[in-house]
């Protein structure tokens, strides 16, 4: 039944040429599928995949933009009244196009290439020329040349033809670049530039050439160099061609001129300024901007310029200079005013005792050539031209020295200087000497020539005195050191060694005699019997007046007098000493009445400025600690008599003191308790004093001052009592009280399995034991569960009766419940005997 249904077909055609980037087609209904049954409408839904327009016919026209694609739906309705539809989406095409491989196509030598990228075998090819083209594909010819050919080429689809031609060019020899940049620079800048390389690559720049200094890449780069020229390479490595390097030298034609800057010119004076070409292939042209001071050559190399009187400004002459390559220069030379030159030169013999003198100038900042005059009337050889020169006299004397300048721009002031001539300088020699320690000496200095200048030095090179009489004073031995000196610095040198006496001794005393006790001195002198020696005043010498040792009797506030005489010499000294007489002192020590056996207890002593004196007391086995201060803790277990040493520190002198102290009685105290110091959890305990003394006061460690406590105590406690008696001495004693803690089980809440209500004494009733029940209930039941006794009462239980009546011997059951001291709780259910 299908194969008898008509279908609907269709073909498109294009009208025309794509004009205007416009595609004129036609889409028709064909009824090859339609097995001859007719139509009666056909319906098209048409355009541009986003834009449809309804059309109707067996034949449309459509314009649509080229290279778009062309959606249609179409709807064929048949006579025998079946209907089809059919539609599709296509590009129109393909119109007749040219698409060369490149533009231009190159070949490298011995290369052929295809010269389309699109060739269609649909269509039809007409190239011309034909040289060159190998036609084994008309459609798709490949080329093959030496030389350089334009082709044209004519395709033709059976609508359009169109017409295009393109180059081939033929690299029989390789890539030939050219570069393209001037061959020189003016300020060392350049710019690369190069063409030649054909086709897709890269251009490589190196300064040697075999590129191992890559410099960049790129058809154009800037670069700069230092110096006068450089050399640059530059290769092309194309897809497929590449090219041989290519080498340009670029000069460097910025001018070079040498200039004198600064230059220094005086006031009033002219001067020709130079510079000078450092490039003889340069041809310089000068510029130089306008200026007051040029008064010549102003577009010359060496212009001329003037200074006036009253200048003294520095200035600057600035210049432009261009060369035949239109490179330029611009600088300046600075111009600095000055004054003319102030010369003076310096005089030094050459060596003393001889006759010869050097010169030299102290400035050397001078235009032209000097001349010097050495004044000697005995020749008139006395000349010289040198800057340092050395001249020799034939004799002493004085004479006038004149240093001269030989040029007439800023010339300095001739210089005229006196030069004296002297033998060597020889000092008289001055006799050592020997003074007393302290005493006065007068020195007087002389040569063998006049207007010397006398320095005198001590050892270490230190100046004392310059002139011809030296006087001072001396305590010690000491160098002198006598300089002579003439005008030229030639000197003599004199050592005169001046030796004092000194007297060496030390006197030996205690830094504090006691009051009223004789003390000895004790002169330390070597060779005591070199010396007289003589001690003042009588009153306070006992005795050895004229010796090293004698014995005083010390006064406060008096000296004690020594005088020494060097017998050979006659030189005397004296000296003195004031002792420190140490004056009587008072202390007081203060102890208890009574000292508690076996404590420590603190004395005190009691005396003025307490620092300025050391302190012993003994016996050393009654001493706790504090042996050297004033306040010692004692320690007697019966009576004692303490003994102190007060001893002043600067003066040595020292008093001693006896102290009695008397000891106490022992106090005792001890704690008991009753029955014994173990106590269950929840009980109290009685702690009290056995042997309690009169007059004796109690302190426990809760507080309590109570011959007799009550403590509970829910752990194992120590407690402490302290007795003081009468006197304040203390004893204590400690107690441990130990709490059974209790455990809230069947360890120590107990029930009997059994009891026998028979009034014997044992095991009569049925009842709780334990000693740590706060609260509880015991309940007991028959074996039909009727209960039959309750109590909450712990000291209260079960007696065997119900109502009064004996109960006949039968296992009873029963139920605990007990709170414990410890806020346990604790229950249980068991049975019980009753036995009779």
């Amino acid at each position: 039944m299908l194969n008898v249904l008509p279908k609907a077909d269709y073909k498109y055609m294009g009208i025309n040429c794509p004009t205007n980037d416009i595609v004129k087609i036609s889409l028709q209904f064909i009824d090859t599928l339609s097995k001859n049954v007719g139509v009666s409408k056909i319906d098209w839904n048409a355009g541009t995949s986003n834009i449809l327009n309804p059309y109707s016919g067996p034949i449309i026209e459509l314009s649509v933009p080229k290279d778009s694609l062309v959606t249609f739906n179409m709807t064929a309705a048949f006579n025998n009244g079946c209907s089809d539809k059919i539609g599709a989406t296509f590009l129109p095409g393909p119109f007749a196009t040219i698409k060369f491989l490149s533009d231009p196509v190159v070949l490298c030598p011995d290369e052929s290439k295809n010269i389309l990228v699109n060739a269609n075998p649909d269509w039809t090819y007409t190239w011309s020329p034909l040289t060159g083209l190998d036609l084994t594909d008309p459609k798709n010819p490949k080329v093959s040349t030496n030389n350089n050919i334009t082709y044209k080429v004519t395709v033709s689809d059976g609508l359009c033809a169109v017409t295009d031609s393109i180059e081939v060019i033929s690299l029989q020899n390789g890539v030939q670049l050219e570069i393209g940049t001037n061959d020189f620079t003016c300020d060392g800048k350049v710019v690369l530039n190069a063409n030649g390389g054909v086709g897709q690559g890269t251009y490589t720049w190196s300064t040697d050439p075999d590129f191992k200094q890559i410099l960049g890449t790129g058809q154009s780069i800037s670069t700069s160099f230092n110096g006068n020229d450089k050399e640059y390479f530059v290769k092309f490595t194309g897809e497929r061609c590449s090219s041989f390097p290519s080498k340009i030298k670029i000069t460097n034609q910025k001018p070079n001129v040498i200039k004198l800057s600064p230059l220094t010119v005086c006031r009033e004076d002219t001067l020709q300024v130079f510079t000078f070409n450092d490039n003889n292939a340069h041809i310089n042209q000068f510029q130089w901007k306008s200026n007051p001071h040029f008064v010549g050559g102003l577009n010359t190399a060496t212009p001329t310029i003037g200074i006036g009187s009253a200048e003294t400004d520095s200035f600057k002459l600035f210049y432009t200079v261009t060369n035949q390559f239109n490179c330029k220069l611009e600088d300046s030379i600075l111009v600095k005013i000055t004054s003319n030159p102030v010369m003076d030169f310096d005089i030094s013999l050459k060596e003393c005792g001889k006759y010869e003198v050097c010169f030299s100038v102290s400035n050397t900042n001078y235009k032209g050539f000097i001349s010097w005059d050495f004044g000697d009337p005995t020749t008139l050889t006395d000349r010289s031209l040198e800057n340092k020169p050395c001249y020799s006299y034939k004799n002493p004397g004085n004479y006038n020295v004149e240093l001269a300048n030989l040029v007439q721009v800023c010339p300095f002031k001739t210089v005229i200087k006196p030069v004296t001539i002297n033998p060597q300088v020889i000092l008289n020699h001055i006799k050592d000497t020997l003074i007393c320690k302290g005493a006065t000496i007068s020195l007087s200095a002389s040569s063998n020539l006049q207007n010397i200048n006398y320095l005198w030095f001590d050892a270490s090179g230190k100046q004392l005195f310059s002139g011809q009489k030296y006087t001072s004073s001396y305590n010690q031995n000491s160098k002198l050191i006598l300089k002579g000196q003439d005008v030229n610095g030639c000197t003599d040198v004199d050592t005169i060694s001046v030796n004092t006496f000194n007297f060496q001794y030390t006197l030996d005393i205690k830094d504090s005699l006691c009051y009223n006790e004789q003390s000895q001195i004790k002169l330390n002198i070597q060779n005591p019997s070199d010396y007289i020696i003589a001690w003042s005043p009588s009153d306070l010498v006992v005795s050895g007046n004229n010796t090293t040792t004698p014995i005083i009797l010390p006064v406060e506030g008096k000296k004690i007098q020594l005088l020494l005489t060097h017998k050979a010499t006659g030189c005397i000294d004296s000296s003195s000493v004031t002792p420190k007489v140490t004056k009587p002192f008072f202390f007081t020590v203060k102890a208890p009445n009574i000292l508690c056996i076996d404590v420590p207890t603190e004395v005190v002593l009691t005396i003025d400025n307490p620092s300025n004196y050391i302190y012993d007391w003994s016996p050393k086995e009654c001493i706790a600690s504090g042996n050297n201060t004033t306040n010692p803790k004692v320690i007697i277990s019966k009576d004692k008599t303490l003994t102190v040493k007060v001893t002043e520190k600067i003066s040595g002198c020292s008093q001693s003191m006896n102290v009695n102290v008397k000891a106490s009685d022992k106090v005792i105290v001890d704690i008991d308790a009753q029955p014994d110091f173990t106590i269950f959890e929840g009980e109290s305990i009685d702690l009290f004093i056995s042997n309690p003394i009169n007059a004796g006061t109690y302190k426990w460690n809760t507080g309590a001052t109570a011959l007799t406590i009550t403590v509970s105590p829910t752990t194992t406690t120590s407690y402490t009592v302290t007795v003081t008696d009468k006197n304040g001495c203390t004893a204590s004693d400690d107690a441990v009280v130990t709490v059974r803690t209790a455990k809230c089980d069947e360890t120590d809440v107990y029930l009997p399995n059994a009891f026998s209500p028979n009034n014997d004494g044992s095991n009569d009733i049925f009842r709780l034991r334990s000693n740590f029940i706060k609260e509880m209930e015991l309940i007991i039941y028959n074996r039909w569960g009727q209960e039959i006794f309750h109590t909450t009462d712990k000291d209260f239980g079960w007696d065997g009766t119900y109502k009064g009546e004996e109960l006949a011997p039968d296992a009873y059951a029963y139920f605990l419940r007990v709170l414990c001291v410890n806020q346990e709780v604790y229950s249980k259910r068991g049975n019980v005997n009753l036995l009779r």
